[in-house]
């Protein structure tokens, strides 16, 4: 793990300072924010994916306005030192992260005519709100860096993400990442269990077909709620209790049909997850549940 994080921190360095010399945003940058389950000591498979959002900071008047989507917002402003990203008063987040992965790509073709990094293989491309580095090191090893480009206003960040039922419209989703990896470093006192069970849980999720309809990221959410209703008794004496205790959390939410966000209740992270899917889910947690049958999740 420790040559990965040379090899990321090697590449993320070259790239910023890349960027941070660029005419358009280089002035606006703010340090990087690292996030993702590597940097919140929650990665149960080999650290080969890195998260790091890249905050541009914005000057002027900028109002965020909600949309017709929980959790996305249309950034309103007329600063001329963005007015290329403009559509009609509006910041267009595919123009900025169009403009990014140009950037970061000129960054890339500087970095291989040098000579800092000519040992790595090099190559972008993008997925969602990332711009990924892929980065091929020591002969065969290969990680990926996953580069977010991102607002930053009133304390705020906004991901240029675009919405599935919305790809032309110049959406930004508002990001709780920082506010995540805040509270998972704070959350567990000395001999406490709350990251040990939500590793756990990841560890069984990758190896068990009925519970892969949700992913990390709804285990993660299901931990915050679960925290906040059980307030105490998390000492690693009680592991095997909260374990139970997220089991029963995971089928609360599959029964309700909606899992809320930890940090925006309005927005609900099951959305796009077919009824008959959380249905299937629902049956299997009760039966588990039911029989007494934990331990059939622990045989991987």
């Amino acid at each position: 793990m420790q040559k990965a994080k040379e090899v990321v921190e090697n590449v993320k360095r070259e790239v910023y300072s890349h960027l941070k010399s660029g005419k358009v945003f280089g002035g606006f940058l703010r340090p990087l924010e690292h996030t993702g389950s590597v940097y919140e000591g929650l990665k149960v498979e080999k650290p080969n994916e890195f998260d790091i959002m890249i905050p541009i900071r914005l000057e002027g008047i900028w109002t965020p306005q909600a949309s017709q989507v929980d959790g996305y917002y249309y950034i309103r402003g007329d600063d001329g030192s963005m007015s290329k990203f403009l559509e009609e008063r509006q910041l267009s987040s595919n123009k900025i992260r169009h403009h990014f992965q140009s950037d970061v790509q000129k960054a890339i073709n500087s970095i291989e005519s040098g000579r800092t990094l000519r040992n790595y293989d090099l190559h972008l491309s993008t997925h969602g709100p990332a711009i990924t580095i892929t980065v091929g090191y020591d002969g065969w090893k290969k990680l990926s860096i996953d580069l977010v480009p991102a607002l930053f206003l009133n304390g705020e960040y906004y991901v240029a993400k675009p919405h599935l039922q919305y790809q032309d419209e110049p959406l930004w989703r508002k990001s709780f990442s920082t506010k995540e990896k805040e509270l998972i470093q704070r959350m567990d006192g000395q001999g406490d269990c709350r990251r040990a069970v939500l590793k756990i849980m990841k560890t069984i999720h990758l190896h068990n077909k009925q519970l892969q309809v949700l992913s990390s990221y709804h285990l993660k959410n299901i931990l915050f709620h679960l925290s906040r209703k059980v307030q105490s008794g998390w000492s690693v004496d009680n592991l095997d209790e909260r374990f139970k205790d997220f089991f029963k959390e995971i089928h609360y939410y599959a029964r309700k049909r909606t899992l809320p966000n930890y940090f925006c209740e309005e927005i609900n992270l099951f959305q796009g997850i077919t009824e008959r899917a959380l249905s299937n889910l629902e049956d299997y947690c009760q039966n588990i549940i039911k029989k007494e049958k934990y331990e059939t999740l622990l045989k991987i």
